[in-house]
């Protein structure tokens, strides 16, 4: 009795169709790209000028103790938008 040879498949997956994948996954990704942007970064942005110099020197004068995420201005900005 003689064996054949075991034949080995592999499945190679396109970039475009990992890609596709990905999107049809992730769909909030794809329709709004401001979304994946860091809400910290959106937030300071959304300050105006005098706000953002406050900003500025609180990080400035608190150096380490000063913690965006921790920030009355910064949760209310995410209760905004995330309700």
């Amino acid at each position: 009795m003689s064996s054949s040879p075991k034949k080995k498949f592999t499945i190679k997956k396109k970039k475009e169709d990992i890609k596709e994948k990905i999107e049809r996954e992730n769909p909030i990704e794809r329709e709004n790209p401001i979304e994946r942007e860091n809400p910290i970064e959106t937030y300071i942005k959304s300050l105006d000028d005098k706000e953002q110099l406050a900003i500025k020197i609180a990080q400035d004068h608190l150096q380490s103790s000063f913690h965006m995420e921790k920030s009355n201005g910064y949760s209310n900005y995410l209760k905004s938008i995330n309700s």
